[in-house]
């Protein structure tokens, strides 16, 4: 089984669409790529070889569905590719500035951090940015779930809703969650995904198994709760 649909069969299963124009989203998304913008010092020339270079990652993965997202046919049943023109809240973007950005931040991690966001970056765009329909969702979306992914709990003040896609203890830290704290699905996945052994499953079966392991060895019933 590639790792594309592995992750999108185990995301599936506990993913919930979310209204992501609801209050003040868009402009909180918004916020975060002006963050993103200055704390980056980047010509347009390396924003598109930092595009490039995350295109070439996702070929080289064997990721069709998510370069779908970013540069696939425009169709007139989905918002199309992510590699266009965008405006979020007045300001002006686009797919590549983004997705160049977020290859350049990533970069920039501490190694075990940048595999965990190398795997989040994959999640959202196979998951998130495709609604239950396997329609691609408006673009303003797929940079709001991007940002969640990626910036919220490592870039300072990226603060786009209530969740911390990565536990932290200090302001862009991370950490392993506590007991006591709600694990985020996206984040029990990346952990999963961390074992190589995981990442080389080729059968469904095999998959479904090792995933049943896996949540019984985080204390996890059959449900979806915590044992006692």
């Amino acid at each position: 089984m590639r790792q594309d649909d592995a992750m999108a069969v185990a995301a599936a299963a506990g993913q919930k669409e979310i209204n992501v124009h609801a209050g003040n989203r868009d402009k909180l998304t918004k916020e975060a790529l002006l963050l993103l913008r200055e704390s980056q010092e980047l010509s347009q020339e390396e924003i598109d070889s930092a595009a490039n270079a995350c295109v070439q990652y996702l070929q080289e993965g064997g990721y069709n569905r998510a370069l779908w997202v970013l540069n696939g046919a425009s169709d007139s049943n989905d918002y199309g590719p992510f590699f266009k023109k965008i405006i979020i809240h007045g300001v002006t973007t686009s797919g590549q500035e983004v997705i160049g950005r977020l290859w350049t931040f990533i970069n920039a991690l501490p190694e075990s951090e940048k595999r965990l966001a190398l795997d989040s970056l994959v999640t959202a765009l196979l998951n998130e940015c495709i609604n239950k329909y396997g329609q691609r969702i408006c673009d303003q979306g797929k940079m709001q779930h991007l940002f969640l992914a990626i910036l919220q709990g490592r870039l300072n003040d990226v603060q786009i809703d209530g969740r911390n896609v990565v536990p932290k203890t200090t302001q862009g830290e991370s950490s392993s969650p506590s007991s006591s704290e709600s694990i985020p699905a996206q984040y029990t996945i990346n952990l999963f995904f961390e074992n190589p052994r995981h990442r080389e499953i080729e059968k469904f079966e095999e998959f479904i198994e090792e995933i049943k392991a896996y949540a019984k060895n985080q204390g996890i019933d059959s449900k979806g709760k915590e044992e006692e």
